[in-house]
């Protein structure tokens, strides 16, 4: 019987000691990867200028400035891109929201109606989808 025992009592041992090693060797890999993940290291677009200090006033925002010459340049490309366009496309867009428009106020006026009467249609001839509409 004592035979058994250690031999029961090694084996938990081990087990203990199989399931502890794991649990080990997940804590330090999930170690190396918190490392990782908590890099408080400078960010290196800081240290070149690449995002503005919103706390010092007063100071040329990074990036360059467009010119007097290209800022109407791009008016002057934005201006023939407008007179590109077609009004006739413009119209159309409208009459096609006016109808879309004037089709769901139909939908919505006859629609609670009709689906009163659908569900009473069916409570009356026994074939509701949904009896817990019926009244008992």
């Amino acid at each position: 019987m004592a035979k058994r025992m250690s031999q029961s009592g090694t084996l938990r041992c081990r087990s203990a000691a199989i399931i502890g090693l794991t649990l080990a060797l997940s804590l330090v890999a999930g170690c190396s990867t918190v490392s990782r993940t908590l890099d408080f290291s400078s960010d290196p677009n800081l240290q070149q200028g690449g995002f503005p200090n919103i706390n010092e006033a007063g100071k040329q925002p990074v990036g360059k400035a467009l010119t007097p010459e290209q800022q109407e340049q791009a008016k002057a490309a934005l201006e023939a891109k407008a007179k590109q366009t077609s009004a006739a496309v413009g119209a159309t867009a409208q009459q096609q929201s006016a109808a879309s428009a004037q089709d769901l106020e139909n939908l919505a006026k006859t629609h609670g109606e009709k689906t009163i009467q659908e569900i009473q249609s069916g409570c009356d001839s026994g074939t509701a989808a949904d009896a817990t509409k019926c009244p008992q």
